[in-house]
């Protein structure tokens, strides 16, 4: 089987989990025997791997920032898509996919649309968005093929929201392989204990609502420290300045970006994870967090509620208080730490083995060629 994978972009920093996800699964499928290519705006961090896994890659370049315009060969993405039995679109709100989308109807090939979280309530509120749902994104879900959601949470949300029918929505969870650090860390890291939150500095991740929960928990607990890393998408200088309002700065380490590698370090050395959204879906940096063996706070937006039901850590309220109680009550349950991070670790990747999702995920796409294939 032929497929086609399409994401905004295959860069860590500017794809995060869609371009994790795009990565893995073109890796798993093509072990898995399909024939697999990647169309993506940039990224070349993962080239190599790729070409090795017999992957091809086509990047088409691109012009703008926040709604970047995709600059493709039209001829070369016409033959990949012709020759295609499937196409696999990962993420919503970028013009690749309604290009690739748009491609994919004139060649009469089925596509599956996997959201990965972009159609939750919150990110359809600016007015850019919503003209482009109008104007692009409907047609592109009333006429994919297959629907894919990660949780049963956001397959719910769009079938309220955009009344698509239960039976074309597929849940495919995001995977993950077992993770072990191999390089030295090219960052000084605290010596003390620390939380960790690591994610883009965005509202929508909320960690606005962690510097002001672990502020409230800092004084009776002098000792320990808050570590946030990801790239600044429009949030750093406020939470700087939220920081030294609340005269923590001495406590609170802000690292931007950092690479896989210095992702594990981080996990490794870390107390435990706080993911502090106001909506996720299938958090890939939980995934990693639990692979590593580290525990995990979370909140009730991001529908893994799995962490606390196999003792892994803990779902709270998506607000400062519970934040708050959710750290203190963490951080007093210290020496169970390595225990519930053994726990987790051991449900994750047994549960979400990326090889075991790609499976599933490839006998849907196959069924989903067979059904778009015309009668003989």
């Amino acid at each position: 089987m032929k497929i086609v994978l399409v994401t905004f972009s295959l860069d860590p920093e500017r794809g995060a989990g869609t371009a994790e996800r795009t990565r893995r699964l073109a890796v798993h499928l093509a072990d898995l025997g399909s024939k697999c290519s990647i169309i993506a705006s940039a990224g070349t961090t993962w080239l190599h791997e790729l070409e090795e896994a017999g992957v091809e890659v086509y990047l088409t370049g691109h012009i703008g920032g926040r709604f970047p315009v995709p600059l493709p060969y039209r001829a070369r993405i016409w033959r990949m898509v012709h020759d295609a039995d499937v196409i696999y679109v990962t993420g919503y709100w970028y013009l690749l996919a309604v290009f690739v989308c748009f491609m994919a109807r004139i060649a009469r090939k089925p596509f599956a649309l996997c959201p990965a979280g972009e159609l939750t309530p919150l990110y359809r509120k600016t007015l850019l968005k919503k003209s482009f749902y109008w104007l692009f994104g409907r047609t592109m879900i009333t006429s994919a093929a297959s629907i894919i959601a990660t949780t049963a949470r956001e397959r719910d949300e769009i079938v309220r929201i955009d009344g698509v029918p239960p039976a074309r929505v597929m849940i495919s969870p995001n995977g993950i392989a077992p993770l072990t650090v191999t390089k030295n860390c090219n960052i000084t890291l605290p010596s003390s204990p620390f939380i960790l939150f690591l994610g883009r500095l965005t509202p929508v991740k909320g960690p606005d609502l962690l510097v002001d929960a672990f502020a409230k928990i800092s004084t009776s607990i002098p000792g320990i420290r808050l570590v946030i890393a990801g790239p600044d998408c429009g949030m750093r200088s406020a939470l700087e300045a939220r920081v030294h309002i609340l005269g923590i700065g001495g406590r609170v380490t802000f690292l931007g970006f950092v690479d896989e590698s210095t992702r594990q370090h981080l996990y490794r050395r870390a107390a435990f994870l706080v993911i502090p959204s106001r909506s996720e879906v299938m958090s890939m940096v939980a995934l990693e967090a639990a692979a590593m063996g580290t525990p995990v706070l979370l909140t009730d937006r991001c529908g893994f509620e799995e962490v606390q039901e196999v003792g892994g850590g803990l779902v709270v309220s998506a607000d400062i208080a519970d934040l708050a109680g959710g750290m203190a009550t963490m951080l007093n349950e210290t020496s169970n730490l390595r225990l519930m991070g053994e726990r987790l670790r051991n449900f994750v990747l047994t549960r979400y083995a990326w090889t075991t999702v790609a499976a599933h995920l490839q006998g849907h796409l196959a069924e989903v060629a067979r059904s778009a294939r015309p009668c003989s």
